[in-house]
């Protein structure tokens, strides 16, 4: 497959504050997973411009991937979990290089040891996701299917989606819940020791595919106004439900393990997502110390390939910055083919046709239920997040962990993209606000202030009012 073939195949595309450099570490793995799984990925395209950007996946892959994981589990209930240990030695292999990091000056590196350490660096992020990747497969396919099927128990739609949400739950706790009890104790006792703890602990958690977002301790004394009267959530609950609820539907073995899979697929998702950014943290600032040393923007730097980072970069400035312009990157195993100026311009218009249709509903999948009303923001990259205010429906590509704030105050949230794996649904349901996921249009045809109202329990939006 060339890039001209790999831009005409059917994409799915995952949008979020991101840059090249660290994108394209993270999906480098993707490439390594025919040893573990016995097939692989056969490429990415990366549409980027500025902090934001669109990872396409190919939809034939996701697919082919998908079938080959769920036969393994088919035939091996814990086929996941022997799959997680291999993921878990690669981690090991991360904390001795954070180690050696930890023990460094970066101000006093040279200009080799810092491009060494930033290659490096851009491995640690590849392996932060690891077989990981075979997460996308399963999540992003996997839980239509087990609605499907439910919805042969299950005939009520109403009732379906509430259902499918609560077996499809997550039944431990995520960072971003370890993170809330840290400050839930620092809003009682507002001790400085703990604000300490904290920035040490998840100093990385606004942290985005676009680079480190440093967090002060003003930041945290901000959070913590979110906790009042917020109860923490009961897994054993959740759990105990799920149980009753098999045993209600009598639902067969079949459709209990892919459950069960999912749930252990939230988990490490969740996992490996607080992996990506404590990798990500170290690589950016590796790079902000080489920007310092060139005295280059470090954005530019962030346009960088793998093989592009040596001494011979620095004298890319102009390359680079017509890159930050706008560029496609279509990464394949062995080389990387990138797109700009007027192949860029032409290529968009390939990829991202207009949505001019009028709608007065979207549709999507139910990730949490409930209903709310209010006026819509349309969140594209983290300087959006400001926009959005108490009572608020929250629409983005995807939600990532630099939303949580802003996610607090929202009555709903609405993507375009995700399967019942992901941040927004995660969330969501942690905060007990209604989410709709995988609308594939709301960025695209509502609008700030618009007026809606979010049905969660059907997997409906109702444009009330338009702006």
């Amino acid at each position: 497959m060339n890039a001209q073939q790999a831009l005409k195949e059917k994409l799915y595309a995952q949008g979020c504050n991101a840059t090249p450099v660290h994108m394209l570490s993270a999906a480098g793995r993707g490439f390594l997973l025919k040893d573990a799984i016995g097939d692989t990925y056969t490429g990415f395209v990366f549409i980027c411009k500025g902090s934001y950007a669109k990872m396409h996946y190919i939809v034939k892959d996701l697919r082919r991937l998908a079938r080959l994981l769920v036969n393994n589990l088919e035939k091996d209930p814990d086929y996941f979990i022997k799959l997680k240990k291999i993921y878990n030695t690669g981690l090991e292999k991360l904390r001795k290089f954070y180690s050696n990091l930890d023990q460094l000056k970066f101000d006093k590196l040279s200009e080799k040891e810092l491009l060494d350490l930033i290659k490096k660096a851009m491995d640690a992020v590849e392996l932060s996701v690891g077989v990981g990747h075979a997460i996308e497969p399963f999540a992003l396919t996997t839980d239509i299917k087990i609605k499907q099927e439910l919805s042969k128990y299950i005939k009520d739609p109403k009732e379906l989606n509430k259902n499918f949400t609560l077996l499809t739950s997550p039944v431990k706790k995520s960072f971003v819940n370890e993170a809330e009890e840290l400050l839930a104790k620092i809003a009682k006792t507002k001790d400085e020791r703990l604000i300490e703890k904290y920035l040490k602990e998840f100093g990385w958690i606004r942290n985005s595919y676009a680079g480190k977002q440093y967090i002060t301790k003003d930041d945290v004394l901000k959070e913590i106004d979110s906790f009042k009267g917020k109860k923490p959530t009961d897994f054993n609950k959740i759990i105990n439900e799920k149980q009753a609820l098999i045993k209600e539907l009598n639902l067969p073995k079949n459709i209990v393990i892919k459950i069960k899979a999912t749930e252990f697929m939230v988990s490490w998702q969740d996992e490996r997502k607080k992996e990506i950014l404590i990798a990500i943290d170290y690589l950016d600032r590796l790079l902000m110390e080489l920007s310092k040393k060139w005295n280059m923007n470090i954005q530019l730097l962030r346009y960088a390939k793998l093989d592009e980072i040596n001494e011979d970069l620095k004298n890319k400035k102009n390359t680079l910055a017509e890159r930050e312009k706008g560029s496609i990157y279509v990464y394949f195993p062995k080389k990387t083919v990138i797109l700009t100026g007027k192949e860029y311009k032409d290529a968009l218009k390939q990829l991202e046709k207009g949505y001019k249709s009028e709608v007065k509903e979207l549709s999507g999948m139910t990730a949490s239920a409930g209903t709310a009303t209010g006026p819509v923001k349309v969140c594209i990259t983290i300087n959006d997040l400001s926009k959005v205010k108490q009572g608020d429906i929250l629409v983005a590509s995807m939600t990532r962990p630099e939303f949580v704030p802003s996610m607090k105050k929202a009555a709903a949230v609405i993507t375009d993209e995700g399967g019942i794996t992901c941040h927004a649904a995660i969330v969501s349901r942690e905060l007990g606000i209604p989410c709709i996921i995988g609308t594939k249009i709301a960025t695209k045809v509502l609008k700030d202030n618009d007026l809606v109202q979010v049905k969660g329990n059907h997997g409906l939006i109702i444009i009330l009012k338009k702006d």
